[in-house]
């Protein structure tokens, strides 16, 4: 699990104590924050939320087309991780299937994520371009929404061994919860074979740590949730779309700097009509 495993080991090892230092196989009831500070948990959320946030991967002119005007394709992307979480893990991967409809030759939608029965990543954006010239740069506004709830049970993880007194009375999990909203502002141009296209975004995430306690003696489960933690972010942004006329083939590639320092360098492959 990596950082994420030592994190559920720092919680199951306080957990631990507390259990053993009221010498009662239940595990009371108390706040996470009294056992874990802040400063560990909110990095956790702040690269979660930033790692799942909607990447639209378009530009600013529209994606309408005579045939109806849809894209599918699939993102990768890498996010550099903050310094503050794990300086040996330079960055994080992400992949994601994507879902653009145009709506008229003003409006763009798009629809990002991955589901799995308790693995929930999904995202949204609307698009409105503002100024439309025939020649000269065109100007558009996003805004975005992603949601995300993981339980990695559902992955497979067994979670770790509550064992207090060296017997195991349980086990805890973890959940990941985090909501993210972006809004951009972009330029651009679209040629005949590529769109390149630049902005300015601001985004504002919010999310926490879940740690159920599956107890196997009381057949009850606890959860211990972190405080929720907040975080707000500045990006500058930049990429190309490259089309292959009458194929409908697309490439795109997306770059972007975050005042936070989750930078992020991704790729779209997929194709419209």
């Amino acid at each position: 699990m990596g950082c994420l495993g030592w994190c559920a080991s720092a919680f199951t090892s306080a957990v631990d104590a507390r259990a053993a230092d009221t010498g009662a196989a239940d595990v009371p009831s108390v706040d996470i924050s009294t056992l874990i500070p802040a400063s560990l948990s909110g990095p956790f959320v702040k690269t979660w939320g930033t790692l799942t946030g909607h990447r639209a991967f378009m530009g600013t002119s529209s994606i309408a087309t005579e045939l109806g005007g849809m894209e599918m394709g699939l993102e990768t992307t890498l996010v550099h991780t903050p310094s503050d979480l794990a300086a040996s893990l330079p960055a994080i991967p992400m992949v994601k299937l994507h879902f653009n409809k145009s709506w008229g030759s003003l409006i763009d939608f798009g629809f990002s994520g991955l589901y799995y029965p308790g693995f929930s990543i999904l995202g949204g954006s609307v698009k409105y371009i503002i100024f439309q010239p025939e020649e000269g740069l065109e100007v558009a506004a996003r805004a975005s929404y992603a949601y995300t709830n993981v339980d990695f049970k559902a992955l497979g993880w067994n979670g770790l061994a509550l064992a207090p007194t060296g017997t195991e009375i349980g086990r805890v999990f973890l959940l990941l919860k985090s909501r993210t909203v972006s809004t951009e502002v972009l330029i651009g141009k679209k040629l005949e074979f590529a769109e390149p296209y630049a902005g300015l975004g601001y985004s504002w995430l919010v999310g926490q740590v879940d740690f159920p306690i599956k107890l196997t003696v009381l057949e009850a489960t606890q959860t211990l949730s972190t405080p929720a933690f907040r975080a707000q972010s500045y990006s500058a942004f930049t990429g190309v779309k490259f089309r292959m006329p009458g194929l409908g083939f697309q490439l795109g590639m997306e770059g972007s700097y975050s005042s936070i320092g989750m930078h992020y360098l991704g790729t779209f492959i997929g194709f419209g009509i």
